[in-house]
């Protein structure tokens, strides 16, 4: 039996921060404070919380109008796991996006491109790349894409070309488009 005096605070998984790409949880610490909020005050130690998310990723498609190659993929819903059961919790919300420009016979960087509230991203075709860090003249013909959900730091993980996304190594990593032709 619990203390009349025990309150519950539920903290909604919109409220929380970024999922960490690297230990599959968040950070979370909480603060004990007395009713009167001014004689006693504690804060408890940091704790990871590995939620058990999994996500469910559709479809991804691209396009090409004039020097813009238009990415757009499926939402993807956030389910919670527990005893078997399928919960719906949300979409995500956001995405993080990387490309690699190159042609046939040279290959790009991956490059970083943003943050991406929404489904879709425009990316217009570079006359420079970097090519082992150094900004290069390449006349591009092609792309590799690679979306993320949302995550700190962000950071994009190898997978093989033919992996089922997300895998046990990247499991922020949602879709992938390689040899896109611009």
């Amino acid at each position: 039996m619990s203390d009349p005096g025990t309150k519950k605070v539920i903290v909604k998984q919109a409220d929380l921060p970024p999922i960490s790409s690297e230990n599959r949880g968040y950070y979370v610490r909480y603060r004990l404070v007395s009713e009167d909020k001014n004689r006693i005050s504690h804060w408890s130690p940091t704790y990871l919380m590995t939620p058990s998310y999994f996500f469910v990723p559709n479809n991804i498609t691209s396009s090409k109008s004039g020097n813009v190659l238009n990415i757009t993929w499926d939402p993807i819903p956030i389910y919670w796991e527990s005893e078997s059961q399928e919960n719906f919790i949300r979409e995500v919300l956001q995405y993080d996006v990387w490309v690699r420009w190159h042609n046939d016979t040279t290959y790009g960087d991956w490059s970083y491109i943003e943050r991406i509230s929404g489904n879709s991203a425009g990316l217009i075709k570079p006359s420079t790349v970097l090519i082992a860090g150094v900004p290069t003249e390449l006349s591009v013909n092609m792309a590799d894409i690679e979306v993320y959900v949302r995550g700190e730091p962000i950071q994009r993980f190898d997978t093989s070309i033919g992996a089922t996304l997300p895998t046990e190594e990247a499991f922020l990593k949602m879709y992938q488009l390689y040899d896109i032709t611009i």
